[in-house]
């Protein structure tokens, strides 16, 4: 596995100032005051230096472009000086240098500004059980930071969720927000790599050996409503989980999934549901999803996020007409389905059946699997159901 590339920092108001994290909002004719705030936390990126902010940007844009939006605020920790360049750049206000060093206190204080909140999501480096880095390795959001945050549970929308991408988040941290906070949270269980938007329209991993050659696009063209220039590359990168199980930094973990699963705490399975599939109007995706999209939009963006972007064209295809398949209902694909070759976890709603053992000094995470794992079927079953409750809204 190649060395994630990763996203930003530097000081935002003067580029010989070095400062240790920042806040800033990018205002749009389309902010509604009155409506929950979409919130976008990233750790330093530490080696891989700038891609965390690049990819909180092209967040940052998918909700500026859906309509009648709340603020959208990035909270951001600093690698480098040209992060003022990119802050000015991208058009953000009311940007906020913070002198010390990002703690997951700080963090939580930067959220509670906000008296609605929408959305979460959280990028950065990531270890199953360690949590999130912020400023660095030893400074992390995880358990204890989740706790300084449970206060907050009454201000979540009653279509909010969070979304936690980096390396191994849902084993732990992102079940952790779910029942805290009664929101559904999604995580990962696997690297998160860097993808950028080929000149095919296709997001592929960006290095060599990963995408067909060619060239990489400076404009985005399928996920927004409009085509839009990505200045500093943000709208042209996201995070995508790959296809094999982790073995990196952190440890060796046994058993995987290829995509980001949501967990919802003590919300109702229906809720839940229908949260979910109102999430995908903001995913980083291969289509423009707004208000309440055409089912084979629908089914397209929830392929994508199934299914990897493998080089070979043909898997990644019938992968996705798997998925489309059974989302229409035109043939259900197998209970024990799974897109990749790896040891799949089995999961519920609230956690995924896994051993953690840190004997040996690197800690081994063990999947159950005393039954065959249908974690993937179940998934794609509840955006399914809460695509159909979406559409029988009011």
């Amino acid at each position: 596995m190649k060395k994630l590339i990763v996203f930003f920092c530097g000081a935002l108001l003067s580029t010989s100032v070095y400062a240790d994290y920042f806040a800033a909002e990018l205002k749009t004719p389309d902010e509604n005051p009155n409506m929950g705030a979409h919130l976008i936390i990233a750790g330093k990126g530490l080696e891989v230096v700038d891609q965390w902010l690049i990819a909180a940007q092209t967040q940052a844009l998918i909700y500026k472009d859906r309509k009648n939006h709340g603020p959208i605020k990035i909270i951001s920790a600093i690698d480098k000086p040209s992060y003022a360049d990119y802050i000015k750049n991208w058009g953000y206000s009311n940007a906020r240098v913070f002198k010390q060093t990002m703690t997951g206190q700080r963090v939580v204080d930067l959220i509670s500004e906000h008296q609605k909140i929408a959305s979460i999501d959280f990028i950065g480096h990531n270890g199953a059980i360690k949590g999130l880095a912020l400023e660095d390795y030893d400074n992390r959001f995880f358990l204890d930071s989740v706790k300084l945050l449970t206060p907050l549970k009454s201000r979540f929308t009653a279509d909010s969720f969070i979304r936690v991408m980096g390396c191994n988040t849902g084993w732990n941290l992102a079940p952790a927000l779910a029942n805290a906070l009664n929101v559904p949270a999604a995580g990962t269980f696997t690297f998160a790599d860097i993808q950028k938007l080929h000149e095919t329209n296709v997001w592929y991993y960006n290095d060599t050996g990963r995408f067909p050659g060619g060239k990489f696009n400076n404009v985005n063209s399928i996920s927004y409503s409009e085509p839009i220039a990505c200045k500093n590359l943000g709208g042209c990168l996201r995070l995508k989980p790959v296809s094999i199980s982790y073995q990196g930094k952190h440890g060796t973990y046994q058993g995987t999934l290829p995509f980001m699963k949501f967990f919802c705490g003590n919300i109702s399975t229906n809720d839940c549901a229908r949260r979910m599939a109102k999430s995908t109007q903001y995913l980083i995706g291969v289509n423009n999803l707004q208000n309440k999209p055409a089912q084979n939009l629908y089914m397209e963006t929830i392929s994508d996020h199934f299914c990897s972007s493998w080089l070979d064209a043909n898997k990644r295809i019938t992968c996705q007409r798997q998925i489309i398949s059974h989302l229409s209902g035109a043939k259900s694909v197998d209970t024990k389905f799974k897109t990749v070759s790896e040891t799949m976890l089995t999961c519920d709603s609230k956690k995924c059946a896994f051993k953690t053992n840190c004997d040996s000094g690197t800690c081994v995470l063990e999947a159950d699997i005393s039954k065959p794992s249908t974690t993937t079927f179940d998934e794609l079953n509840m955006y399914k159901l809460g695509y159909d409750l979406w559409m029988n809204e009011p």
